[in-house]
């Protein structure tokens, strides 16, 4: 017996203030994924109330509003406090 499943796009917030590591990121993950992207993290964080994302990956020297307090952000708010979250540092 064959059983066909249509695969779902998985939705991925990035949260990363410089515009050449979104492009990077944009590239590596074009058509696999349906991406949404956030400057910061006070617009990640409002977002993500009402936007579904099953993956955040976030930049863990934000500008600002901190990587840690993002994470706590979302950590403490019923909407996102199971989403997981992968940090992202670059060099």
């Amino acid at each position: 017996m064959l059983i066909q499943t249509t695969a779902m796009k998985l939705t991925i917030c990035l949260v990363e203030d410089s515009e050449e590591r979104r492009l990077l990121v944009r590239s590596l993950l074009d058509g696999r994924c349906d991406l949404i992207e956030f400057e910061d993290g006070p617009s990640a964080i409002a977002a993500l109330k009402i936007v579904h994302a099953d993956l955040v990956l976030l930049d863990m020297s934000l500008p600002g509003m901190q990587s840690t307090e993002v994470l706590s952000s979302l950590r403490d708010a019923g909407e996102t406090s199971a989403l997981p979250v992968i940090g992202l540092v670059c060099a």
